[in-house]
C-alpha cells in the first residue's frame, strides 16, 4: 500500500504538470508523451527570451534549480518522492500566471501551434 500510494501521488504531480505544460501557450514539452519522466520534467519556453523571464519569475517566487542544461538550456523540474502536491500546484501557478502576463518579447509569430505529439 505505502508504495503503490507513492506511485499514485507521482503520477498524480507529473500528470498536472504534462497537462499544464500541454496547454501552456508559453512552454512546449520536450519529451514525447510515449517516453516522459515521472520524476524529471524537461520542457521549454517559446523563445530565449521567454526562458530569461521565467527563470526571474521562479527566482522571485521560491522556485529554484529548475534551469535546464547549461548549454542547451530549457527547464528540468524534478519531481521526487518527497516534493510535495503544493510544490507543484506552485510552479504550475507560476506557469499560469506568465502566460497571463504575456511576455512582451513573445509576438504571436514566435508562438508554437497548439497541437503537440
Amino acid at each position: 500500500q505505502g508504495l503503490e500510494k507513492i506511485e499514485r501521488q507521482n503520477r498524480e504531480k507529473a500528470g498536472l504538470l504534462y497537462a499544464e505544460l500541454e496547454r501552456n501557450t508559453m512552454f512546449e514539452p520536450i519529451v514525447a508523451p510515449d517516453s516522459r519522466s515521472m520524476m524529471n520534467v524537461v520542457f521549454k519556453t517559446i523563445s530565449p527570451d521567454a526562458e530569461q523571464a521565467f527563470l526571474d519569475l521562479c527566482d522571485q517566487n521560491g522556485v529554484l534549480n529548475i534551469k535546464g542544461h547549461r548549454k542547451a538550456g530549457a527547464f528540468r523540474a524534478s519531481l521526487y518522492n518527497a516534493l510535495p502536491m503544493e510544490a507543484v500546484k506552485h510552479l504550475v501557478n507560476l506557469m499560469q500566471d506568465f502566460e497571463r502576463r504575456g511576455e512582451p518579447m513573445c509576438s504571436p509569430s514566435n508562438m508554437h501551434s497548439p497541437a503537440r505529439g
